[in-house]
């Protein structure tokens, strides 16, 4: 019997919380804690964990990871290695915006990665041939 009422109780608890949760909408305002204010809001000027945990939110890289930690592209469509893996061909997704509306370009990215170059010393690629490359458009075929 005791086993019974537990397990009555149980159910009317859980529905009711259930049942309290409020239907998800969009807008509002989020509040966090956080361990501390980060010194810049510039994922390219730090290293710092708590810049990184704000900003993933804002920025997208060319590529992000799977389930298994293998680099899947997300702003990049193709990439393809050539040249005994020195030259890396990037495509970039089409139709990508910025929070402006302006399209996302393969200038934007070269202008990043020579930016990201300058600002992290820590992070350059290394190699006296390293260089972002001109971007190049493609007309349509």
């Amino acid at each position: 019997m005791k086993t019974f009422v537990a397990l009555i109780s149980l159910l009317v608890l859980s529905v009711s919380v259930a049942h309290a949760q409020e239907t998800p909408r969009m807008g509002g305002v989020l509040k966090v804690a956080s361990i501390g204010e980060p010194p810049t809001l510039d994922l390219q000027a730090t290293t710092t964990v708590l810049t990184y945990e704000i900003m993933w939110h804002v920025h997208e890289s060319l590529f992000t990871y799977d389930r298994a930690w293998n680099p899947i592209p997300l702003l990049a469509d193709t990439h393809a290695v050539t040249d005994r893996g020195l030259r890396h061909t990037i495509t970039i997704r089409k139709g990508v915006r910025f929070h402006n509306g302006k399209e996302m370009t393969a200038a934007d990215v070269v202008a990043s990665l020579k930016r990201w170059g300058r600002s992290r010393p820590s992070a350059r690629c290394s190699g006296p041939g390293w260089k972002a490359s001109r971007p190049r458009t493609r007309t349509p075929s």
